[in-house]
Order: C-alpha cells, then structure tokens, then sequence
C-alpha cells in the first residue's frame, strides 16, 4: 500500500514539473517577444529622429518627458531589449 503512495506521489510530482516546464518555455516566448518589440522600437525611434523626426508610430516619440532626449531613449530601448533577448536565450540554451 506504501508503494502504491509512493508511485501516486511521483506521478504528481513529475507532472508538476511538466507544468513548470510548459510554463517556464511560455515564459521565455514572452520575453523574447518583448526584446523583439522593445529593438524594434528602439532602432526605428533612432532611425526615425536622424532622419528628420517626422510623424511614427515608434513610442518614444509620444512620451512628453522623453522630448529632446529621443535618440537617448531610443538607444536606452536597443541596450534594454538586448539584454532581455540575451538573457532568454541563455534560458533556453539550460534545457538544451
């Protein structure tokens, strides 16, 4: 009866684990769909400001405090989404 437990345990304790799994790859999508956004945003913004500044639709432009510091931001974007899309790779490259 005790194995019985034991083996009722272990099933309940790996398929938690296959949750965290799934949970865990979910959250690496999110934030390499996050540094994607944020390097777009941040390249376009740059690009954006040096050639003229014209009406986009990159954030930077729309945030009040951010105005005369847009290329600054924008670089600020680039380095941030960077580093969140070094670090989910790195994630990835532990369940490899």
């Amino acid at each position: 009866m005790e194995q019985f437990y034991l083996i009722s345990g272990l099933e309940e304790f790996y398929r938690d684990i296959h949750y965290l799994e799934r949970g865990e790859n979910g959250m690496k999508e999110i934030a390499s769909g996050i540094s994607l956004l944020l390097l777009i945003q941040g390249v376009g913004g740059i690009i954006n400001r040096l050639a003229g500044g014209g009406p986009s639709w990159f954030l930077v432009n729309y945030i009040e405090i951010l105005q005369g510091y847009e290329i600054i931001a924008s670089i600020a974007l680039v380095i941030l989404g960077a580093i969140i899309g070094i670090g989910s790779l790195k994630i990835k490259e532990k369940d490899d």
